[in-house]
């Protein structure tokens, strides 16, 4: 799922019930590219946390593309551990498959 713009709290609950979606459709795992988003708060923080919960009580996987400095900065500072916050595309794809395999 590609993110524009700003997450921000006038956002984040219509991101969320759309991820939430497509991540039932996706069978748990989910990629959250924000790679083209200017600005996230933290209740972008927050709820990219509660959608790895959710994936991972799917069976699956969350991971989320951040490429922007402030992006990248929000999530390093308030994101638990835990969250998978990669640099590319690539990456992150590599690592959703990883889990998908090892959850077989």
């Amino acid at each position: 799922m590609s993110v524009r713009g700003e997450v921000d709290i006038s956002t984040v609950s219509q991101l969320d019930r759309a991820a939430a979606g497509l991540l039932v459709e996706a069978g748990g795992h989910l990629i959250l590219d924000l790679s083209e988003t200017a600005f996230m708060d933290l209740s972008g923080v927050r709820m990219a946390e509660r959608l790895s919960r959710l994936a991972a009580a799917a069976g699956g996987g969350l991971a989320v593309v951040a490429t922007t400095w402030g992006v990248r900065r929000v999530l390093a500072l308030a994101a638990h551990p835990w969250l998978l916050v990669t640099a590319d595309l690539e990456t992150a794809m590599e690592a959703i498959c990883d889990r998908g395999r090892s959850t077989r």
